[in-house]
């Protein structure tokens, strides 16, 4: 992901900068998520690796989740 973000004329062109850049970020994401009540609602929190792993099992369970038959 910071590796993509160097890459990108908008970010800071440094791993360490990039790496500042986004880490605030996810902290507050991961702070509002810990807070928020998200039972009922379409969202679905899907790891990369386990998307690459096996395509075809995580598409089976993450495509319904979404309200997708």
């Amino acid at each position: 992901m910071v590796a993509s973000h160097v890459d990108q004329s908008w970010a800071p062109p440094t791993v360490d900068g990039a790496l500042a850049w986004v880490t605030p970020v996810y902290d507050r994401w991961l702070a509002w998520k810990r807070t928020a009540d998200l039972t009922g609602r379409r969202y679905v929190e899907v790891k990369a690796e386990d998307l690459a792993a096996d395509w075809p099992e995580q598409r089976r369970a993450v495509i319904p989740a979404m309200g997708y038959a």
